[in-house]
């Protein structure tokens, strides 16, 4: 039995270079900053949309949280008071 080979990816999509997605997305300015809050899961999944979403809305910002022992998901962020959770 082989191993199975490994396919070179690109760097911020993820997705092997064959069919990176980098130069066919949209970039969208935006003067609102959008905190995107990633389950570890997604993190490396290869269609992560919260990854994507910040290499089209360079005003995104993704923070994977992780559960601790209590099995609560904490990741202290520091947010206005004018937030608008989602």
């Amino acid at each position: 039995m082989t191993k199975a080979s490994h396919r070179a990816r690109c760097y911020d999509c993820w997705r092997p270079l064959e069919l990176c997605l980098c130069a066919r997305l949209p970039r969208v300015a935006t003067r609102t900053r959008i905190v995107v809050i990633q389950h570890p899961q997604e993190r490396t999944h290869p269609f992560g949309t919260a990854r994507l979403m910040r290499l089209c809305m360079p005003n995104t910002e993704v923070h994977t949280v992780y559960g601790g022992l209590d099995r609560y998901l904490t990741h202290p962020l520091a947010l206005p008071a004018d937030a608008a959770p989602r």
